[in-house]
């Protein structure tokens, strides 16, 4: 928060009175304040950037929320909140986790935090093949993630994709230009492993660094937007 609006916020929190855009009479102001940081605010008033009458205005009842690798017993519950959401969305109200899997949620370090378990939990709704996630559908590896294969290979040219025979042939490619959406990128990287390993699907996860299964999900959504023809 900048200083200007610091010093407007610690005003109302006195006053209890605010004047509104294009009127010079006050209004009071009867609400309770919450506020939310992810900075040490302590720290931020001993640096000057935050104003030491409003900290100790705001911190009358502070609550601090540890990462979530240091609150374990929130793990499941956040993921059985989060599964409900995406179960119904997507239409697999049957789907559940497993005991392996939990086990696996709580040993894990969630270094993305509470929104990684969100992004977890709903790919594994997206590509669980059966009503029961298993670690596999989970796919906690930290080293496998679509943007550590991109970001390794920054030089991604535009594509004239061959026939892929096991997964169709390619009907549209995307000519090279700057500004491309990482979608685009992605896909275009993936189908260009496709088409080096002819299409082998086993090749291809090893040097994509993904699963069969993630794999077979980005396919059938390139297929589905209309890259490939069946």
């Amino acid at each position: 928060m900048p200083a200007p609006l610091q010093a407007k916020l610690l005003r109302v929190l006195q006053d209890k009175m605010v004047e509104r855009l294009g009127s010079a009479e006050p209004v009071k102001a009867d609400v309770r304040i919450i506020a939310a940081t992810n900075l040490n605010l302590q720290d931020q008033v001993k640096k000057g950037k935050f104003r030491e009458d409003l900290y100790f205005r705001l911190a009358v009842f502070p609550i601090l929320v540890p990462e979530l690798r240091n609150r374990p017993g929130d793990i499941l519950p956040l993921a059985e909140f989060f599964l409900k959401r995406y179960r119904f969305n997507l239409g697999r109200e049957s789907i559940k986790l497993g005991p392996d899997a939990k086990n696996c949620l709580q040993s894990y370090s969630w270094p993305g935090n509470v929104r990684e378990l969100e992004n977890v939990i709903q790919r594994s709704v997206l590509l669980c093949d059966t009503d029961v996630i298993g670690v596999a559908d989970l796919e906690l590896d930290e080293n496998n993630t679509f943007s550590q294969v991109i970001t390794q290979n920054e030089e991604i040219k535009a594509l004239e994709i061959p026939q892929i025979p096991q997964n169709g042939t390619v009907i549209a490619s995307i000519p090279s230009n700057s500004g491309k959406d990482i979608e685009t990128v992605e896909r275009e990287h993936i189908l260009k492993i496709l088409a080096e390993v002819n299409g082998n699907r086993s090749k291809a996860v090893q040097i994509l660094g993904i699963s069969d299964r993630a794999l077979r999900y980005k396919l059938k959504s390139y297929r589905d937007a209309g890259y490939f023809n069946d």
